[in-house]
């Protein structure tokens, strides 16, 4: 008699879910995809230079990576004004894909079909995920390439195939080229951690990042060729730090260090509001003009600044030297503004630019103002967040438990498979473990990033890691419920239990094994 595949029928039962929530999203609560965003963003490129000059507006792409608008450009290229309608098409693939793709890691990581599956369908039916889902944004796409990479990692550990170590490094390349926050040396550390823990395998491994580091190397030579400056986003980064200072700096000393010359008026505007006002035009030195819409255009099609141009690059600059001499004056305004960020880190990911739970007037974000009852719900029963007024109601309780919590738990994993690590023969054990590794060290990433770098949204920015971040949680139940079986199997033993107990738990070892796959184990810590 053959035996059915549980994985396979979980999965089935995954895309079903999808789609049913898709459709009840979209038909019952009018839940679309928001292309707002192409003609506002500061991040886009002007909609009509994505049509009419699309090679040489990403080529002069200073503060951005261009694979994301490349992009943008291609779609609009290609869809015209069925734009939208290909966007969402293109957005629910990476929803779909996303769903699966999880679902497969958390099987390979050992977790059991069951809880794999209940994992992957909470994560894919929260309204939180629908919000990212139905955004015009590079978060959601990156969200994706994340957990891709993590799957391929686990494929290569365990395969030693040069193909999956090939797509596993791609991967990488493209989410450096598609977010600012992600750089070479993020990429050269994994390769280092690799190089050093599987010698056997360096020569492989150099080869298969070579041509992804290449691509990355050669968009940071034709920076430095062309703007003098390697890393893309030199106006955001000057930026936040000047916000994250200048915002725990009272207005009366932000006065007084402009009446005593040592910061200009600058100092007391808001860069990401600024409009080109011809009070601080003048505190800027004279703007290069290069013949390039994309530097030399003040302000986009659509009316709103473009923050691709040499106007905001010396904008960025000024207002990063004020800065750092306010910096010096007030010593305790940025570690101040480091504090508060880490408070904010733990808020719900729909708490947040641009959603901010769907309060108005906070929000104009059409797809959170008809899911905020439903976000409200979620944010109590899996953040929290309670219904209540004042400091108790402001407080994601769950999170602030539920991410260290995840984060322990797979140092910790690390650490013990570290310990033994010579004494493990299996490579789905060390495949699991390179993964909980990898997810602790994008975890750790992001949130230094957002903490110590940005001046706000630090939730959207975890958004990026929350998969990893169910998949500990996973890891965590199953081994907790491993070891309670494990004991009391052992207890029944001791007992002298009968003989058909013992086999029964026997045959249920290997159903588990066939059910995570080729030499996968339930979790051992």
């Amino acid at each position: 008699m053959k035996i059915r595949d549980p994985r396979r029928s979980y999965l089935v039962a995954l895309i079903v879910c999808w789609v049913v929530s898709r459709w009840v999203y979209f038909s019952c609560l009018g839940v679309r995809l928001d292309g707002s965003p192409l003609g506002s963003y500061l991040q886009f490129i002007d909609p009509v230079l994505l049509k009419t000059a699309l090679w040489q507006s990403t080529f002069y792409l200073n503060n951005h990576p261009p694979l994301f608008n490349l992009f943008l450009g291609v779609m609009l290229q290609s869809f015209g004004s069925h734009a939208d309608w290909a966007f969402q098409v293109v957005y629910y693939g990476f929803g779909l894909g996303l769903a699966v793709l999880l679902y497969l890691l958390l099987l390979r990581l050992g977790i059991f079909p069951a809880l794999a599956f209940l994992t992957t369908a909470l994560f894919c039916v929260s309204p939180i995920t629908l919000l990212y889902e139905n955004w015009l944004f590079y978060t959601y796409p990156l969200t994706f390439l994340l957990v891709l990479s993590s799957l391929f990692l686990h494929r290569y550990v365990v395969s030693r195939r040069a193909a999956d170590a090939v797509i596993f490094f791609s991967t990488l390349a493209v989410i450096i080229l598609t977010r600012g926050i992600f750089h070479l040396a993020w990429l050269a550390l994994v390769l280092l951690a690799l190089w050093l823990v599987f010698p056997q395998n360096r020569r492989q491994l150099v080869l298969a990042a070579a041509l992804p580091c290449l691509l990355v190397v050669a968009l940071y030579c034709k920076n430095y060729l062309v703007f003098g400056t390697m890393v893309a986003g030199e106006a955001y980064q000057k930026t936040n730090f000047g916000m994250m200072v200048f915002d725990k700096v009272s207005g009366l000393a932000r006065r007084q260090l402009i009446a005593e010359g040592k910061v200009t008026e600058l100092a007391d505007s808001i860069p990401y509001n600024w409009r080109g006002e011809q009070q601080y035009r003048e505190l800027l030195p004279s703007i290069k003009r290069w013949g390039i819409p994309v530097l030399d255009q003040e302000v986009k099609s659509t009316g709103f600044q473009n923050w691709h141009s040499q106007l905001i690059t010396e904008l960025a600059r000024v207002y990063y030297r004020d800065a750092k001499v306010a910096a010096r004056q007030y010593p305790a305004a940025y570690p101040r503004a480091v504090v508060d960020n880490l408070k904010f880190y733990f808020v719900p990911a729909d708490q947040t630019w641009p959603f901010f739970g769907g309060e108005e007037p906070l929000t104009t974000d059409p797809n959170a103002m008809k899911m905020r009852g439903l976000l409200r719900a979620w944010n109590y029963l899996f953040a929290g967040k309670l219904p209540f007024a004042g400091f108790a109601g402001k407080v994601p309780w769950l999170n602030l438990i539920a991410f260290p919590l995840c984060f322990l738990f797979g140092c910790r994993w690390v650490g013990l498979w570290a310990l033994r690590r010579r004494g493990i023969s299996e490579r789905s054990e060390t495949a699991t473990a390179a993964v909980v590794f990898f997810m602790l060290y994008n975890i750790a990433y992001v949130a230094a990033v957002t903490i110590l770098f940005s001046d706000a949204d630090h939730s959207r920015y975890r958004f990026k890691v929350s998969p990893f971040y169910a998949a500990l949680f996973s890891l965590f139940v199953a081994s907790l419920v491993h070891s309670i079986v494990k004991r009391r199997l052992a207890s029944r033993r001791s007992e002298g239990a009968p003989a058909g107990l013992v086999g029964l738990s026997f045959r249920g070892e290997q159903g588990r094994q066939r059910m995570g796959g080729e030499g996968v184990r339930p979790p051992r810590v």
